[in-house]
């Protein structure tokens, strides 16, 4: 259950009241850096991701999916991603949203090289998840994010920190459930 229909049993249950916000937030800008990209083109055919069921169900390998990140000996790996996808793997790597500014399309093979001790830090835990972190905090760079910026050049771009729109949903009324 998700989308209208979550929200309909929550406004009903919890008298909950909620509107949305948007406001300036930290974010990295994707962009193509100044010798240009250095992207591998996608040769062959996979599935988009939004073509997979969902739950996924096994008829589908993880290797013919479009852009899905593997783990591997020295980073991660997408074959067949497009800057969508990219912007998708961040969301839960990096510390703030990542805005797409590269004007890129197509799908290309990607192979993100991290050192061990960043994979490490990756694997402990999720980063950037809103509930997690502080959309507003201006943190310096950590080691892992460092990183990641690192292996993002060796693409051929760069991640600028900057100021953004962020939205926000805002309760305005919430209720504790009668007989609860």
């Amino acid at each position: 259950m998700n989308g209208p229909m979550l929200q309909a049993l929550l406004e009903d249950r919890f008298k909950l009241k909620i509107h949305r916000e948007t406001r300036e937030v930290p974010v990295y800008e994707l962009i193509v850096a100044k010798g240009g990209a250095k992207l591998q083109p996608f040769q062959g055919s996979c599935i988009p991701y939004r073509d997979v069921e969902y739950p996924p169900s096994h008829s589908v390998p993880l290797g013919q999916r479009c852009g899905t990140p593997r783990l591997t000996g020295n980073g991660f790996e997408m074959k067949g991603a497009t800057m969508a996808d990219l912007r998708m793997f961040f969301l839960v790597t990096l510390d703030r949203p990542v805005i797409d500014k590269t004007g890129m399309a197509g799908r290309f093979n990607l192979h993100l090289e991290l050192p061990s001790e960043a994979m490490k830090d990756l694997l402990r835990g999720p980063r950037g998840l809103p509930a997690l972190s502080d959309p507003a905090a201006h943190a310096s760079d950590s080691a892992l994010i460092a990183a990641i910026k690192s292996a993002v050049q060796k693409l051929g771009l760069n991640l600028e920190s900057t100021e953004g729109a962020g939205e926000f949903l805002a309760i305005d009324h919430v209720e504790k459930p009668a007989g609860s």
